[in-house]
């Protein structure tokens, strides 16, 4: 499939598209997303390379260099993976600087609306910026992440190989739900209005938040219970306690047990066995999700809207 230019991409959707920004905000988003000299060349990269001859010559005199490598421009520093980006490669990206959190926002919000531009016009399916909080490193590194085309061979696996409870945490992991979130369901707080179901998550430091199922993890949880999950007193009973229970009927650990599950569904891919051994859970759940996600975002002007829970 031959994908369009990002820069054309990004021209489009400063000058021509729907939204319209001030020359300000035009002038910052330019700078974020990459520069391009009258000849069409980045700028960023020239930046760097001279970087690089400067490097050089000084350690060819023998010369200590202290220097900083320029931070590059979002579509500069991603090349070739403009279409296929994570949320790890963004993390990357906004940690070159050591800015304020004002900046970071700005940044994040320029490439997550270039970005949704780009979803509108039906070029990528989702964008990568969601899990990526403003103001706020994420703490990737280490984290092996799926790519788009992974996350979809993931999901494949699942729906092939694994049992429904696996299938479900797979798919919960892929919505976007870390372990804990996903271990942390509870029946008796997940609830059904019509064709629409929401549960209480609990949150990173105590509390919990509304979340609404994804129509894919509302399939799988239909395929999961009530007759396919184990429940055993004092732990769980038919319509109360933990969602995703093991065999004593209490609920699975939050470590372990995705883990393993997301390492053994992984393996049955031909396209996942190499990467299988590296996956955590969390991982996937920090992956570009397959499925389709309405959460509100922040705006053009990087005012945030509400947050998928963390």
């Amino acid at each position: 499939m031959t994908h369009p230019d990002p820069y054309t991409v990004r021209d489009h959707w400063l000058y021509q598209g729907t939204r319209g920004y001030s020359a300000e905000t035009h002038e910052a988003y330019t700078r974020d997303l990459g520069r391009l000299d009258d000849q069409h060349r980045s700028l960023d990269l020239a930046a760097l390379a001279e970087y690089r001859r400067r490097q050089a010559e000084a350690h060819r005199k023998g010369e200590n260099f202290t220097e900083t490598p320029p931070p590059l421009g979002w579509l500069p520093f991603i090349a070739e993976l403009v279409w296929e980006a994570t949320p790890f490669h963004i993390d990357a990206w906004l940690n070159q600087w050591n800015g304020s959190v004002r900046s970071r926002s700005r940044r994040r919000s320029a490439v997550h609306s270039f970005y949704e531009h780009a979803r509108a016009q039906g070029i990528v399916p989702g964008n990568p910026t969601r899990p990526i909080r403003n103001g706020v490193t994420t703490d990737l590194p280490g984290r092996v992440k799926l790519t788009r085309r992974q996350s979809g061979m993931l999901r494949s696996a699942a729906d092939r190989h694994a049992t429904p409870r696996d299938r479900l945490l797979i798919y919960l992991l892929l919505a976007g739900l870390r372990p804990f979130q996903a271990v942390g369901l509870h029946l008796d707080t997940t609830y059904r209005e019509q064709a629409r179901w929401t549960s209480k998550v609990p949150l990173k430091g105590g509390g919990t938040e509304m979340w609404e199922w994804p129509a894919e993890c509302a399939d799988a949880l239909q395929d999961y219970t009530p007759a396919k999950r184990i429940w055993k007193h004092p732990h769980s009973a038919h319509e109360t306690g933990p969602l995703l229970t093991s065999r004593n009927g209490r609920a699975i650990d939050a470590e372990n047990t995705p883990r393993r599950i997301v390492r053994e569904i992984a393996a049955l891919h031909p396209g996942l066995t190499d990467l299988g051994p590296q996956l955590t859970a969390d991982g996937v759940a920090l992956s570009l999700s397959p499925f389709e996600d309405d959460d509100q975002e922040p705006n053009a002007e990087g005012t945030p809207g509400p947050e998928t829970p963390r």
